[in-house]
């Protein structure tokens, strides 16, 4: 019996496999599209250029170690925009992003914040 007859005798076996792979498809859809959430891991991951704004100094960080900062830092009021990471050589907040990631991330830490505190 060849798979033509089987499939001809038996047409679960094929609806099956059809939804098997489509079911296999959404989920690699999904995952590739969620990659855009800030909070993923591919994202926390990745290295960030930061550069001091008085003394052009670059170094790079972990996103997910510079967002920790930021949340630890947000405990002690919303975050200002204008301040920036702490600087290793001068010990001043004058560190930035090279990427253009920092107004974003500096509000979505703040909207967090506020709602977890119950949005006072």
């Amino acid at each position: 019996m060849g798979l033509r007859e089987t499939m001809n005798e038996r047409p679960w076996i094929g609806y099956t496999v059809v939804v098997v792979l489509l079911v296999a498809g959404v989920f690699a859809f999904l995952r590739f599209v969620n990659t855009a959430d800030p909070r993923s891991v591919e994202r926390l991951g990745q290295m960030v250029t930061v550069r001091d704004r008085d003394t052009g100094d670059e170094w790079t960080v972990n996103r997910g170690r510079m967002e920790l900062a930021l949340i630890q830092q947000s405990a002690k009021g919303p975050l200002d925009p204008k301040v920036g990471l702490t600087t290793p050589k001068t010990g001043k907040p004058s560190g930035f992003p090279t990427d253009n990631s920092w107004e974003e991330t500096i509000k979505r830490i703040n909207e967090e914040r506020a709602a977890a505190s119950g949005g006072k």
